[in-house]
């Protein structure tokens, strides 16, 4: 057998080390999403003020753009313009993690904790601008749908031992299980901190010799904004709005927080761990188009699950729901790492940060305002209605990201191919 070219190689120790980064930059999503929300409304907290745990430690992803600005502009050539961002945030969110430790997790102080929370999501916001834009920038063609099937199955694991690592208060306690949190999110970053890191990109150099400032508004521009920001709002709106109810659903229907540390982890591993094997071979043979509407039936399937649920009022095993809701994860993985692979490839490399950031605002404002959103909607409707209104809406952004792929994909090639030859893309006025 021939040796690939060197353009179809792809470098999985790279690809394996940004995707245990991204454990790291999700370990705290997960843990405030659905770790926090368990042990709250264990606590008796009112679905109505779950806004102040789900959605409000959010909001600094929401101006994610204005921080891809200084990340894009400023950092050491020497050691590195994405390390020198990655090492002292994370470093920080560490500390601010270990705070949470002198602060238990009581109604009473919930102000307090979504406080910290805000100031640990704000220093995450730029490790994860510099995450970001180091994958955009170093994927190559060949690389990028397994590159982003990996990172999005390793970004949903560290979720998932976010929500996991809640199941150890009932055994170890509140304050050992933040010491140990805050020690997983170093030991996750570590890997990438000690890499060296690859030269900038040939049109990122070409930008900082014109003396250019990566601008958000070069972003926001470009005719393809008009469709990329509202993709990724609703893939933000998916990620929260009905999921953000799970826990609380299932802590309703007399699981314990030990059941629910081991649940999620396990869908995870399983579902989204073949998914991440499976989706960049059917994306290769099928396209990512078709993909995108296999991760459609996942989520019908979910919404019919959690529906069932609440009508009969019984928990199945845990056994038998773990293989159940898998099997769902995988099918709605499909879209989940359909669409990851689109952000890759729709980043400019001459301000790879600053677009991928611009996306990701509006991926967080997606999910800040779904999560905002989910806990009136359950109490107005009943967590049956609810679940049937929240995965439909989530089915039909996916068949509408299935549907106009092409489109978009067919405008950042035009622009692209503008950028290689050196001039600029076009820019509406």
């Amino acid at each position: 057998m021939s040796e690939p070219e060197p353009s179809q190689k792809k470098d999985y120790k790279k690809i394996y080390t940004l995707g245990v980064l991204h454990m790291a930059q999700y370990f705290p999503q997960g843990f405030t999403q659905s770790g926090l929300p368990a042990i709250f409304r264990q606590q008796g907290l009112p679905l109505e003020k779950f806004w102040l745990i789900s959605s409000l430690p959010m909001w600094p992803r929401w101006i994610k753009f204005l921080v891809a600005m200084a990340v894009d502009n400023f950092g050491s050539e020497r050691f590195g313009y994405r390390r020198s961002w990655i090492l002292p945030c994370t470093l920080i969110s560490a500390l601010l993690y270990v705070s949470l430790a002198f602060v238990q997790p009581l109604v009473a102080t919930i102000g307090l904790m979504s406080t910290i929370l805000v100031v640990k999501s704000l220093f995450m916001t730029a490790q994860d601008v510099a995450v970001d834009a180091y994958c955009s920038e170093s994927f190559t063609e060949a690389e990028r749908p397994s590159g982003a099937s990996i990172l999005a199955f390793l970004a949903s694991l560290g979720g998932f031992l976010g929500t996991g690592i809640i199941a150890l208060v009932d055994s170890i306690g509140w304050s050992p299980t933040m010491v140990l949190a805050s020690l997983l999110l170093l030991a996750a970053a570590t890997p990438a901190i000690l890499r060296p890191e690859p030269p900038p990109p040939p049109a990122l150099q070409r930008r900082r010799e014109r003396g250019e400032s990566a601008t958000f508004l070069r972003t926001l521009r470009r005719r393809d904004a008009a469709l990329i920001m509202p993709h990724c709002f609703a893939a933000g709106w998916v990620d929260s709005f009905a999921f953000t109810m799970v826990a609380p659903f299932l802590i309703d229907q007399g699981m314990s927080l030990t059941a629910y540390g081991i649940f999620i982890p396990s869908i995870g591993i399983l579902g989204r761990g073949s998914a991440a094997y499976v989706v960049p071979k059917v994306i290769a043979r099928f396209g990512q188009s078709r993909a995108a509407l296999v991760g459609a039936l996942g989520f019908l399937g979910e919404g019919a699950f959690y529906c069932y649920l609440s009508v009969t009022g019984e928990l199945p095993p845990l056994w038998r729901m773990i293989l159940y809701v898998a099997g769902l994860n995988f099918l709605y993985m499909h879209y989940v790492m359909s669409l990851n692979t689109s952000r890759f490839r729709w980043v400019s490399k001459e301000q790879a940060g600053t677009d991928y950031s611009t996306q990701s605002s509006f991926y967080f404002l997606g999910i800040s305002a779904g999560g905002a959103a989910s806990g009136f909607a359950a109490a107005a409707l009943g967590y049956s209605s609810f679940f049937i209104v929240g995965f439909s809406i989530t089915t039909t952004i996916a068949v509408i990201y299935a549907l106009t792929l092409p489109k978009v994909d067919a405008m950042v090639d035009a622009r692209e191919a503008r950028i290689a030859a050196d001039e600029p893309a076009p820019i509406e006025p």
